[in-house]
């Protein structure tokens, strides 16, 4: 079938546009179409967010054949807890147009709105959350207490956790990517308020601020954002003793637990295999295996390998 479409799309001039959540590279490598290079003639364009003149024209046109008519307060709410998601816009907006069908009164209003929000977007934050890895999560708590710094923590715990999440640019980039963070100032933000509130009481950080312990949860993040040391799990012991050692620093920015998969991936094991051996789960292996692509410029194992041999990581 993909053979067939691509066959269409070099000699026949036909069009194509797909849609997913992943990125292509991994869909090429993917069990179901690893088989065929399809994906290899797709260029790679990600949705950004509204832009707020964009946000303001979707709620306008939306509203134009009713006898609604939004005040500027409630737009400015309906912003702030979806943001210029686009799916979060349109959701937040069919929030606060059944409020105003129900003819509530403004604070009725408003608390209805954030109350029935917050209810559909949970499982999509959730989604969102299960669907990052560990250094992505720090850095997406990061942001959310560096919102909720701005209204109670200390100037010298913001500037701290600001120092720690500059230090992620890569994994920074891949949220972006995913719209989950927005470019704001010098710096980012979370997509909206309300995914920053989910982040707060999912991981609890709430508890961590008004106990007043700043300190050891920067020193945590610090501490979680330095380079990935040597696994001391049985599978890391059983290495090739001819094999270079694992060093804290590689080419391209390769992290020594990328090198350890890509060395079981260049043997000629699957992903499955390499979870096995390494104790983790094949969609970790999966995602490891990515980011090594991309760091490395590839997008196949027999690439991979070769430039391993080159660096000497072999």
């Amino acid at each position: 079938f993909f053979y067939g479409l691509r066959s269409l799309t070099i000699h026949h001039h036909l069009a194509l546009i797909t849609s997913s959540r992943r990125e292509l590279i991994e869909l090429t490598h993917s069990e179901a179409i690893r088989s065929s290079p399809f994906f290899n003639i797709f260029a790679n364009i990600n949705l950004r967010p509204f832009t707020p003149i964009e946000a303001r024209e979707l709620v306008a046109n939306s509203l134009a054949d009713t006898p609604i008519t939004f005040a500027e307060s409630d737009i400015e709410l309906l912003f702030r807890l979806a943001g210029l998601h686009p799916y979060f816009l349109q959701a937040a907006s069919h929030c606060l147009f059944e409020a105003y069908s129900k003819n509530l009164a403004d604070d009725a209003r408003r608390d209805f709105l954030q109350k029935e929000f917050r209810a559909q977007a949970a499982p999509h934050f959730a989604d969102y959350w299960h669907h990052c890895d560990a250094e992505g999560k720090i850095i997406l708590t990061i942001l959310a207490l560096l919102e909720q710094g701005r209204k109670n923590a200390e100037r010298s715990f913001a500037s701290q956790l600001h120092e720690l999440y500059t230090r992620s640019r890569r994994t920074l980039s891949q949220l972006e990517k995913r719209s989950l963070v927005i470019p704001k100032g010098d710096g980012f933000a979370l997509l909206n308020s309300a995914f920053a509130e989910w982040i707060l009481n999912e991981a609890g950080a709430e508890q961590i601020i008004s106990s007043h312990e700043p300190p050891t949860l920067a020193h945590a993040l610090q501490r979680a954002l330095e380079p990935e040391s040597v696994s001391t799990s049985p599978a890391s012991t059983n290495q090739n003793t001819s094999a270079p050692p694992l060093s804290s620093s590689y080419p391209v920015g390769l992290t020594a637990r990328e090198v350890e998969i890509l060395r079981l991936v260049a043997s000629g094991m699957s992903d499955s295999q390499v979870a096995t051996q390494l104790f983790l789960s094949p969609r970790t292996v999966s995602t490891h295996l990515q980011s090594i692509y991309g760091k490395l410029g590839v997008n196949s194992r027999n690439a991979a390998t070769r430039l391993a041999v080159e660096y000497g990581l072999l």
